[in-house]
């Protein structure tokens, strides 16, 4: 009897330093860890369903006002996320994230965006390797000042022969038909219409993929998004096998755009086909929607403002 009591009152004691521990815990968590107001909506799905239904702009923007206009939590594509608002958000990302955040995609962006066949080769290794070579051979003022030359030439091009014939004008498709223009010529040396073309309608279906619900079934637009991104890799892999034999053919020949100088000076750098072609992708299909959105904000903020529009003008900003 008197060993049963023994071994009662042991398990009573475990059981109330359990509980008791489990109690300062949460107490301990809830005052080191404040999280952000919000909602994490349905089980798995999170607020998905609305973020698609609504689109992106109004849901932040609903939310902004529910919670708060700085921070608030919700959960989209299976995870619990803060979304960072405002000039403060803003200022705190370009200024800090470096040190206080890691890159993330969600595992349906990451499979979308898994471009390197090279076994045992991430992206992230990829990306560091090829990030070396950019900074130690294509960012220079030399290189640079051949680049902006380039751009500003394009530039007008592209204005007298998209823009001037036209009575109204769509911005943001001129916009994007012009990034993914100058990246072509800047990063692959291509200047021919129908492959530019053919390269844009590849970046249209991926992105098409990528802001769509990941389910990869025959028909969705992720399935098609999957298989574009093969298809645009094999494009990429022809354009640099031409690209070596002419400049390997005749020395001279090879221009200024970064896919020439990686195949004259990558050796160095022990780049492979592979890596060379996810690593100018990672670059160019981020440009796709990130240059031609600014570039459009900034020319709704000049038509806003005549002000602004004027100094900009006159070089007196």
């Amino acid at each position: 009897m008197e060993a049963f009591s023994l071994y009662f009152l042991t398990i009573v004691v475990v059981l109330v330093s359990f509980i008791f521990l489990g109690f300062l815990s949460q107490r301990f968590k809830s005052k080191t860890s404040i999280l952000p107001t919000g909602t994490f909506g349905l089980p798995v799905v999170g607020e998905t369903l609305h973020f698609f239904s609504s689109g992106p702009e109004k849901f932040i923007h609903q939310r902004m006002e529910k919670y708060s206009a700085e921070v608030f939590a919700t959960s989209l594509f299976g995870k619990k996320v803060a979304v960072v608002c405002g000039a403060a958000g803003n200022k705190f990302l370009l200024y800090t994230a470096n040190d206080q955040l890691a890159p993330w995609l969600p595992s349906a962006a990451s499979k979308l965006m898994d471009l390197v066949d090279s076994p045992g080769q991430s992206v992230r290794q990829v990306i560091s390797k090829c990030r070396t070579f950019l900074h130690n051979e294509i960012l220079n003022p030399k290189t640079l000042r051949q680049y902006i030359t380039i751009m500003d030439a394009l530039a007008r091009e592209h204005i007298k022969t998209e823009w001037d014939p036209s009575k109204v004008i769509q911005v943001y498709p001129l916009c994007q038909k012009y990034a993914l223009s100058l990246s072509c010529r800047l990063l692959l040396g291509l200047e021919d219409a129908c492959q530019i073309q053919r390269i844009s309608d590849s970046f249209w279906i991926i992105m098409q993929g990528l802001f769509s619900m990941p389910i990869n079934m025959p028909g969705t637009r992720y399935n098609h998004a999957l298989k574009e991104v093969k298809r645009v890799k094999h494009q990429f892999l022809n354009i640099i096998a031409k690209k070596r034999d002419m400049v390997f053919q005749d020395t001279g020949s090879a221009g200024s755009d970064v896919l020439s100088r990686i195949l004259l000076e990558g050796n160095a750098y022990s780049m492979s086909d592979s890596e060379i072609g996810a690593y100018l992708l990672t670059l160019m299909l981020p440009s796709y929607e990130g240059i031609s959105a600014t570039i459009t904000f900034a020319l709704n903020h000049l038509a806003e403002l005549p002000h602004i529009y004027e100094a900009v003008y006159k070089g007196t900003f």
